[in-house]
């Protein structure tokens, strides 16, 4: 009859007896342990290699997929937008092309930073006019942009208006006679204004233009 020693203890010499034997036990419970232990570290290991991977992978294609992106549409502007961006964060107003200037002169040269961070020159500086009641002044005209900017404060320093940034637009509102002059419609982050600044050289409207359609003021 087997006998329990749990409790009491065991007797004297039962280790002696049996040292092989319960070295041989406790090798391999050891050794069984460890391997069971690092099994599933490996696994555990896999797993969470397995779910970053996963998420690293839906995150880039939500990136990808994304069209709320403000970088995807000034890269979409590397052909050189006529579009003109409301920018609550610039220092001047900025255009490259200088037939929409309705008049220009040359001034002292200075050093503008690009939002690439390079630094360019100019020496031109005007007036772009989009209507009778919307008129930008001391644009600086700067060839190498790939998009026109209209400097928010600098607006409303000169032109006595209210801009109300809404959820899909911003209404620009002259302040003497409470007339809408602009309006500018939420586009991949950015504030677009509707009207388009009036060139000297070519005629902005031809006999097919819809003023209605597109929000054109005058």
């Amino acid at each position: 009859m087997d006998q329990c020693y749990k409790k009491p203890g065991f007797p004297p010499g039962y280790f002696k007896n049996n040292s092989t034997n319960n070295f041989t036990t406790m090798e391999e419970f050891t050794t069984n342990d460890g391997a069971d232990a690092d099994a599933a570290k490996e696994q555990s290991s896999n797993q969470s290699s397995t779910q970053s991977n996963h998420i690293i992978s839906h995150m880039s294609t939500q990136l990808n997929n994304s069209k709320d992106k403000g970088e995807l549409y000034l890269l979409s502007c590397i052909r050189k937008s006529f579009d003109w961006i409301l920018d609550t964060g610039a220092t001047d107003h900025v255009c490259h092309t200088l037939s929409l200037f309705q008049s220009f002169k040359h001034i002292k040269p200075i050093i503008v930073t690009m939002p690439n961070g390079n630094q360019v020159f100019t020496s031109i500086s005007g007036s772009i006019m989009f209507s009778k009641h919307l008129v930008l002044t001391d644009v600086l005209y700067i060839p190498s942009f790939h998009y026109n900017l209209i400097y928010v404060s600098k607006l409303t320093n000169v032109v006595p208006c209210r801009l109300t940034f809404l959820e899909n637009v911003c209404e620009i509102q002259d302040l003497s006679s409470l007339k809408m002059i602009g309006v500018a419609d939420l586009k991949a982050g950015l504030y677009v204004i509707r009207s388009h600044a009036k060139s000297i050289s070519r005629p902005l409207v031809d006999k097919h233009f819809n003023k209605n359609r597109i929000g054109y003021f005058t």
